[in-house]
């Protein structure tokens, strides 16, 4: 991808050409968020294990993590995972 840039420098027109590479974006580590899934006579929680996961939480106003917290929490760098398996956490698997 190449953009051109056009501007007046001491009274003459000068013209730059750039080069922005677009496949060199850096790939993103996520960072571990641990949570625990239980179920209670038929609600499904998922409590934070770890310190991260706590501190989630606690942003977030509530004591165990909601489906809409998933995509808030994965757009921040976290990757909310299961203690047990460490499977990542859908939504699907907290209603």
């Amino acid at each position: 991808m190449m953009s051109i840039m056009a501007g007046l420098l001491n009274g003459k027109l000068w013209q730059s050409t750039i080069k922005t590479p677009s496949h060199t974006t850096p790939k993103q580590v996520k960072q571990p968020a641990y949570f625990r899934i239980t179920t209670s006579y038929g609600n499904v929680r998922c409590y934070p294990v770890d310190a991260t996961a706590k501190l989630l939480c606690e942003l977030s106003g509530f004591k165990t993590l909601l489906p809409a917290h998933l995509g808030i929490i994965e757009e921040l760098g976290f990757e909310c995972l299961n203690e047990v398996n460490e499977s990542t956490i859908t939504p699907a698997q907290l209603y």
